[in-house]
């Protein structure tokens, strides 16, 4: 089980770090327990909730979470909203207790009006988190993200460690040194995050390495770098906008994951995607339709289980690549 050793809590990655570890605070993305029962979440939660919202819930009963007070959702990721109004509700009926929920909403189309809620976003929730403009960790936050987007340029294989590291990231601050080696076969993965590395370590398995990731978490999870000079607000809202992952982000999905698998260097693409996914799956015939007219394999999985054992459908898949 993951230590808590934060201040304050995030669920959703596009939340910005300036703002939640200001100050020198630390945060804290909530973890999930993948494989633990979830009792009390399950009769709240309807079944279309992804799985690892129930695990939250679960642990956010039990008083896991009563260290932080506060916990920032986000609005761009549908199941962490829809978690948000659950929460709040069972705290009204006081069937739990645990820290404030506060919501973070960002509108992600590229207009002016965007741009302005952006900034009254992001100066409400420096209110309600107490912290001044002045004192936003542009700088400390920037540095984190350009250690991570070495790391992504410096990545030749081994998937499943990287996989580990990004996980970790979201937890703390984290060093690594990048192991040696060079894959044979290069996968990026899309979709649907999996809960820990099985699809990684299943790609080991079969001869090749997840080089790169084309969802949300991946090495790059914290976004674009935000300006150090000017207007602070103006500067952290505009790298926002600027985010092309999410589910309401905007812009050609099929175009953006073959521009991914270019850049990756990729010889094929592994898009996988669990039965609760709602939003992203109504892109996958835009998906499919760019790879086969870049010429780029692809290993479609749909409406999958959270714990996929996908370890036979990648060997098959890449044996037919290789023959």
């Amino acid at each position: 089980m993951i230590t808590l050793d934060a201040d304050i809590g995030f669920v959703g990655l596009d939340i910005p770090l300036e703002v939640l570890t200001a100050n020198g605070r630390k945060a804290c993305h909530l973890p999930w327990d993948r494989e633990l029962p979830t009792p009390r979440a399950d009769t709240w939660l309807e079944s279309g909730f992804a799985p690892w919202t129930r695990r939250m819930l679960e642990d956010w009963a039990e008083g896991r979470f009563d260290r932080f007070e506060q916990v920032v959702f986000t609005r761009g990721d549908d199941n962490a909203q829809r978690l948000y109004y659950y929460i709040c509700e069972l705290q009204n009926r006081g069937e739990i207790k645990g820290p404030q929920p506060v919501i973070f909403d960002v509108a992600y189309i590229r207009r002016a009006t965007s741009t302005g809620r952006t900034r009254d976003a992001l100066t409400g929730l420096c209110a309600q988190l107490g912290v001044r403009i002045d004192d936003l960790a542009i700088a400390a936050v920037n540095a984190r993200r350009d250690t991570m987007t070495a790391w992504q340029a410096q990545r030749q294989g081994d998937g499943p460690f990287w996989e580990r590291l990004t996980r970790a990231s979201l937890f703390g601050e984290v060093d690594a040194t990048p192991p040696a080696g060079q894959a044979s076969r290069r996968i990026l993965l899309a979709g649907t995050p999996p809960p820990d590395g099985r699809l990684h370590e299943a790609v080991e398995r079969a001869g090749a390495s997840i080089i790169a990731e084309a969802h949300d978490r991946s090495l790059t999870w914290m976004g674009p770098r935000v300006a150090e000079d000017g207007d602070p607000i103006a500067a952290l809202a505009a790298a926002i906008l600027r985010r092309t992952t999410g589910a309401r982000t905007f812009g050609d999905r099929g175009e953006r994951l073959v521009a991914a698998a270019r850049t990756a260097r990729a010889d094929a693409v592994l898009l996988w995607l669990i039965e609760e996914e709602e939003s992203e799956v109504w892109h996958v015939p835009a998906q499919r339709a760019a790879l086969a007219a870049a010429g780029i394999p692809a290993l479609v999985l749909t409406r999958r289980a959270w714990l996929d054992d996908i370890t036979g459908e990648i060997s098959n898949f890449l044996t037919e690549r290789a023959a």
